[in-house]
């Protein structure tokens, strides 16, 4: 039985969460994600356009710049190494039952790559061209006391469980600059500066699962089960004859999307400088192409689980496996509010964010995050940087970084662990990011 529910629910999910928004680099990243003052040139689109009135340098072009995450919500690097070829006693299994959140195991990845060459700024314009590959999965605590614990005699139910991934192509184009107020206000403000950036999306593959509904109830007189799972593909083509999965579709982009961001920055005294961003305004991908939906159901009543007879009890589960095509999908990128302010001290600089967004997704959180972040040149080409964050869907992170800055030449890099600062070992998760640049 515990196979078939695997089969129905687990497997479903990683099926779809095999491809795993981002615009991080590494000074974010060492900053804790506290960066949308910071953000200069090409790197401030997605963070603040704005500061592309302040930029520096004439021209900035990137060389190379990628970000490689992976994280969970539960396991440890050390606990993980511990369970493995471990036979699970009571207590080991109700210890891991208990570091799994009540909202479930989640499990993220998160690729990022940004185009050398096609990403560059001049003056206050700017140009920046990403690969990102994302996804967001969440399984039910319920389904771990099930395939864990021995089976009781109780209501299970796995409905819970969610799961997104999307992959696509992006390019993002922003100007900023100073914004004329003081012929239209009559009282003096101290300068503000905007901008705006709009994108255009093209999407490679997703896959999300729209409809979990995974109940077993086990009793007495019998177990009965009742599975409907849905889920809505597009660039990711099922051969329902031969049972195979296939990324080579009719579309190389079979969805096309866009989304714009609008930004603030001011400094009303001297070492204080604050900033605001509207992110994924307007923000959806229409997949018009090589959509399917693929329907999953099992259903049994008055089930004899423990006969020990596989094949006896499949009799007795009637279960489909259905592929439709279907027009279209639209996904929803969802609308975020973003804050935050530097304060300079001596040779340090402090920044503060924060990020609220409005619906969960491969993009956004709807919980709150506040991010915290500190640079000191220690050298005059040479900063180093340390950040902590906490919020969102994922665990606390803690951060370090640092850059050597030449006139025309920036190599940064950045990691991150995830729930620990420094003992890799207990960490939930890690983030290595590193780029250069030309400056002109």
């Amino acid at each position: 039985m515990k196979k078939i529910i695997l089969l129905s629910i687990l497997l479903v999910i990683l099926s779809v969460t095999l491809w795993t928004d981002t615009f991080d680099n590494p000074i974010s990243i060492g900053l804790g994600d506290a960066y949308l003052i910071k953000a200069s040139g090409f790197r401030a689109l997605g963070w603040n356009p704005a500061n592309l009135a302040l930029y520096e340098n004439k021209i900035e072009l990137s060389l190379s710049h990628a970000n490689f995450c992976l994280t969970n919500n539960t396991l440890s690097l050390a606990y993980y190494n511990d369970l493995m070829g471990k036979v699970l006693d009571e207590k080991d299994e109700q210890e891991l039952l208990d570091k799994i959140p009540d909202s479930g195991f989640g499990f993220d990845i998160d690729f990022s790559f940004i185009s050398p060459i096609a990403s560059f700024s001049y003056k206050n314009y700017a140009l920046s061209t990403t690969v990102n590959v994302l996804s967001r999965t969440r399984f039910s605590k319920e389904l771990f006391e099930f395939l864990i614990e021995d089976i009781e005699f109780k209501h299970y139910n796995f409905s819970d469980c969610e799961g997104e991934a999307v992959g696509f192509l992006e390019s993002k184009i922003g100007y900023g600059q100073l914004l004329p107020l003081e012929s239209i206000l009559p009282y003096e403000l101290p300068p503000i500066y905007g901008g705006i950036s709009i994108s255009y999306i093209w999407g490679s593959k997703y896959a999300k699962i729209t409809k979990m509904k995974s109940k077993f109830i086990n009793s007495i007189d019998g177990a009965s089960m009742d599975n409907v799972v849905k889920i809505k593909t597009s660039g990711i083509c099922r051969d329902m004859e031969e049972d195979e999965i296939s990324f080579d579709t009719d579309k190389t982009f079979p969805g096309h999307g866009f989304r714009m961001d609008i930004g603030f920055l001011s400094k009303p005294f001297e070492n204080i400088t604050v900033g605001l961003t509207f992110k994924n305004m307007f923000g959806i991908i229409f997949w018009n192409y090589d959509c399917q939906e693929h329907v999953f159901t099992a259903y049994g009543d008055s089930l004899y689980i423990y006969s020990g007879e596989d094949e006896e009890l499949d009799e007795q589960i009637d279960d489909t496996d259905t592929t439709y095509t279907i027009s279209k999908i639209e996904q929803n990128i969802p609308f975020e509010i973003h804050m935050a302010g530097k304060y300079e001290w001596r040779n340090f600089d402090f920044y503060l964010d924060y990020v609220q967004g409005f619906d969960s997704s491969v993009f956004t959180s709807s919980k709150p995050k506040i991010s915290l972040g500190a640079e000191y040149y220690t050298l005059k080409w040479l900063p180093v940087r340390a950040g902590f964050g906490f919020g969102d869907d994922k665990s606390s992170h803690y951060s370090i970084g640092s850059s050597f800055e030449f006139k025309n030449f920036e190599f940064s890099w950045a990691c991150r662990s995830y729930f620990v600062p420094i003992a890799v070992s207990y960490s939930k998760g890690a983030l290595l990011s590193f780029g250069m640049i030309l400056k002109f």
